[in-house]
């Protein structure tokens, strides 16, 4: 049950992704899931359009397009006139890929896919 009212709601998205998981493209599935308050509003698995050359490069890569889906869904629920509390939780489970998105540890390993998706 979705429950919206009067107060302002958090908006948290959780992701994840495996790396190179397909044996005949080696992309891989990320996976994601929405929630407003207490209640899940969207979540999807899906095959990546390109291929990771890292399971850290694969998490980033998650987070990164659900931190667009968060943002897309923020607007849409203040359009809707549902506060929303700020600043949206992107939460994912590598410390590989998290500590860059905190503009911290910046390496020569992870670099290229910061330049990227960052």
């Amino acid at each position: 049950m979705l429950r919206l009212g009067g107060i302002s709601l958090s908006l948290s998205v959780f992701c994840d992704a495996d790396f190179a998981n397909c044996k005949d493209t080696r992309k891989l599935i990320s996976g994601f899931m929405t929630k407003v308050g207490d209640s899940c509003i969207t979540w999807k698995s899906r095959k990546q359009s390109t291929v990771s050359t890292s399971s850290c490069e694969a998490e980033y890569k998650a987070q990164y397009e659900r931190g667009k889906e968060a943002i897309s869904t923020g607007i849409l629920l203040k359009d809707l006139g549902i506060d929303i509390v700020y600043p949206l939780e992107v939460c994912a489970d590598n410390q590989g890929a998290i500590a860059p998105a905190g503009n911290s540890q910046i390496t020569n390993r992870n670099k290229h896919f910061v330049i990227i998706f960052h």
